[in-house]
């Protein structure tokens, strides 16, 4: 556990370098599957929903393991009394702008989402969600690290986070991450999300 917490925030505060290689975001979530229903609780069913198209990006493989597993985590205590968590990866297509086009591009990402079919997310705890060491759990129970280290890969990846939330309907995290060509373009041109 000590081990796993001085990992957490060596990755939040950059203090370890990435390793970059190339990889598709389906192999990765068919190859934690096994290992992401062992961690959730026996009354939560878990879902895969794979795109059918492949999604080859270059990245840090440990790191954006690490982002899925902080979701899941999430996602299981977000269902107390049981329910179904969701893993989807899809190609999407989002807006990107750079100093050198004149008006906003559309490129393909790859989408992961983990969604739950919990309670949601208040509006006070939206407030708070991406700050270090925010957790709505009792105290000693969670450091309130996942959502704000997710946050750090994303952007670690020229990638974006974002959540939503419906009062009884669920919570759905949403990672957004350059497939390869865009991957090389970003490092190119400096392309920068437009939300």
């Amino acid at each position: 556990h000590g081990v796993n917490l001085i990992y957490r925030l060596m990755i939040l505060n950059g203090k370890i370098p990435m390793k970059m290689e190339h990889f598709d975001l389906n192999d990765v979530i068919r190859s934690i599957d096994p290992l992401i229903s062992r961690t959730v609780r026996d009354n939560i069913a878990v879902e895969i929903d794979i795109d059918e198209d492949n999604l080859p990006m270059i990245g840090d493989l440990r790191f954006v393991k690490q982002a899925i597993a902080e979701l899941v985590l999430n996602a299981n205590e977000a269902l107390p009394s049981g329910g179904t968590i969701t893993l989807a990866t899809r190609k999407t297509r989002l807006k990107w702008n750079a100093p050198d086009l004149d008006s906003e591009k559309t490129f393909s990402c790859a989408l992961l989402s983990v969604t739950d079919s919990g309670s949601g997310i208040n509006e006070d705890t939206r407030r708070h969600m991406f700050k270090p060491f925010f957790s709505t759990k009792p105290k000693g129970m969670h450091l309130g690290l996942g959502l704000s280290l997710v946050e750090k890969i994303a952007r670690a990846h020229n990638g974006t986070l974002n959540i939503i939330s419906r009062n009884q309907e669920g919570t759905s995290a949403r990672v957004y991450l350059p497939l390869l060509k865009l991957q090389e373009n970003i490092e190119e041109k400096g392309l920068i999300y437009v939300v």
